[in-house]
């Protein structure tokens, strides 16, 4: 409940296929909200690893970092 998040945006997303069955998707992001009612915005990058599972993309592992200016 302390995080509010106005606007989620994603850019440079890529993902690359490494078998039938997995992927690997890396991108940057943008968030911008409040916390504790203080206005926030955030950047960074993130990887995401996807396997093929019951009939669907599942996500199995994510990461992210925050980018400083």
């Amino acid at each position: 409940g302390n995080i509010v998040a106005t606007t989620v945006e994603t850019s440079d997303k890529k993902v690359r296929i490494t078998s039938n069955t997995t992927a690997v998707e890396t991108g940057r992001y943008r968030v911008t909200g409040t916390n504790k009612g203080k206005p926030f915005e955030e950047s960074g990058r993130y990887t995401t690893t996807w396997v093929w599972k019951d009939l669907r993309w599942q996500a199995i592992a994510d990461h992210n970092s925050i980018v400083t200016k």
